[in-house]
Order: structure tokens, then C-alpha cells, then sequence
């Protein structure tokens, strides 16, 4: 994962930019990402679930790469922002207030 260079982010936070492997599921590649930059082992972060529907997540990255409309969805999940965008690109990120609000 790269930091970001992204003019809407702000100050103070980072943002990590990665690619969605086409033989990985988002899934697993946002609890991957996070457990990367929150330091610990995937399976110690909350359940995705608490966050997101995982098979909806999923679906929607399959069905977002057989259109030609740009998609994303962002959620939170173990104290950071996650965006999925169709194209495969991942975007992590942990704001300064999001931290300790339990998001």
C-alpha cells in the first residue's frame, strides 16, 4: 500500500491506496489492508460484518466491474474509512477524530 496523495483528504490524515488482486475478494483484501495499517493480525480486528454486509460487498464489486458507471462505496470499519471503488482500487484511511469514537 501507497500513502495517498488526494487533495480531499484531510489534514492530518493518511490515506493508503491500494489494488483489489481479481483472484482476491474485497473482503478479504479491506480486512487485509486495515489489519496491515492498524498493526495487527486480521484475525483480530472486529468481524466485518459489524461494518458491512461481506457478501453484499462482494456483489457489489462484481457487479461494479461489468459497468461503465463509476462506483464506490465507503464505510467505516475498525477506526478507519474504507472506500471500495469498482475499477479495484482500495482507499484506507484513519482520520485524526475517528480514532477512539469507536468507529
Amino acid at each position: 500500500m501507497v500513502p495517498a496523495d488526494d487533495a480531499s483528504t484531510p489534514p492530518g490524515a493518511q490515506t493508503y491506496v491500494t489494488e483489489i488482486d481479481p483472484d482476491e475478494r474485497p473482503t478479504e483484501a479491506v480486512v487485509a489492508a486495515v489489519a496491515e495499517l492498524a498493526g495487527s493480525a486480521p484475525e483480530r480486528l472486529d468481524p466485518l460484518y459489524d461494518a458491512v454486509e461481506p457478501d453484499a460487498l462482494d456483489a457489489f464489486f462484481d457487479h461494479a466491474g461489468r459497468t461503465d458507471v463509476p462506483q464506490r462505496l465507503t464505510f467505516a470499519y475498525a477506526g478507519f474509512e474504507v472506500t471500495v471503488e469498482g475499477d479495484g482500487t482500495l482507499l484506507v484511511s484513519r482520520e485524526p477524530t475517528a480514532v477512539g469514537r469507536g468507529r
